[in-house]
């Protein structure tokens, strides 16, 4: 395994974890041009910072817009047990 480290054009890092086989095929080298492509079944949130735990990734970000789901006053989540 290798792990390559991609700054994004916002000046934050990606850590990605792939094969030595995978950076041959790719060509990957410092200064190569790539495209980071994120594909998870998990996405977090903290309002600090987060220690302790093997997430690598961690960008910081402000909120542009929330939406509660089945809450008070979208409709969903009434009538259950009816």
């Amino acid at each position: 395994m290798a792990t390559v480290k991609t700054r994004l054009s916002g000046g934050q890092e990606v850590t990605a974890a792939i094969t030595r086989e995978a950076v041959e095929e790719l060509g990957l080298a410092e200064g190569a041009a790539v495209r980071v492509l994120i594909k998870s079944t998990e996405v977090s949130l903290a309002t600090g910072p987060v220690a302790g735990i093997s997430i690598r990734n961690q960008l910081a970000g402000q909120v542009t817009r929330g939406h509660q789901r089945g809450g008070h006053g979208d409709g969903e989540g009434r009538g259950r047990g009816r």
